[in-house]
């Protein structure tokens, strides 16, 4: 949410605070009844989509990264004891085959990172039998394979949280387009029924209606004479 944005939602509660202290002068007014309506529905669909633009990508990412972590530090484990197996049976083209440092291991993108995991959760599997006296059993298959389905899912997620912070953007604008236009074309001109029977509130209204900069310092505006409404 930008500063003209922030300004103009402080108007949007400072007008909601006024109005609903007045319920009991406007109540009996439909049309205002239904204006008032929309508006708040407007505020809680702005608060909404406020939440998913401030999203922290940044938590997204680390996530994302622990996950790998976790699966590549599991693969290593486990090529590291098809390796010992391999060389105690001379089958060097097993060795080969998950002969892996952890910076090998990482190399390049997400998904050769998990293609290089699940070859060797692939060439363990099929010797898992004979891996007991290694260290390694069904179970860590299982495990190896869950943190790379875990990975494989957060490869999405980063890319999903800025494509709905942008989503939530676009949908801001529009919400403030609309919200202004309940104020301006509905509310703002219902409030003359006020001008005279009930001053105090009508005043009140336009007074709330104005935006008041973060850092400017404003004089005080004469409380008869309601000054013109914020956009």
């Amino acid at each position: 949410m930008n500063g003209k944005q922030e300004n103009k939602l402080s108007m949007y509660y400072a007008v909601q605070k006024v109005c609903s202290a007045n319920n009991g002068v406007w109540n009996g007014l439909p049309a205002f009844v239904t204006a008032f309506g929309d508006y708040m529905t407007n505020i809680g669909k702005i608060e909404g989509a406020l939440e998913v633009q401030e999203t922290k990508i940044k938590g997204v990412t680390v996530n994302k990264e622990a996950l790998q972590e976790a699966m590549v530090s599991k693969a290593l484990e486990m090529a590291h004891a098809v390796f010992a197996y391999a060389d105690d049976k001379d089958d060097f083209t097993l060795k080969e085959k998950v002969d892996f440092s952890r910076s090998d291991l990482k190399k390049g993108r997400d998904s050769f990172v998990m293609q290089r995991c699940q070859v060797i959760h692939s060439e363990a599997s099929a010797i898992i039998g004979s891996l007991i006296d290694y260290g390694i059993g069904a179970a860590d298959l299982t495990e190896l394979q869950n943190r790379i389905d875990a990975c494989n899912a957060s490869l999405s997620t980063p890319r999903t949280a800025i494509t709905n912070r942008k989503g939530a953007g676009d949908e801001l604008d529009k919400l403030f387009s609309s919200t202004n236009r309940i104020l301006k074309s509905k509310l703002d001109k219902l409030m003359e029924k006020f001008k005279i029977s009930n001053s105090d509130f009508y005043r009140s209204y336009f007074n709330a209606r104005k935006i008041v900069n973060a850092g400017l310092r404003h004089e005080e505006e004469n409380p008869d004479k309601p000054q013109k409404p914020a956009a």
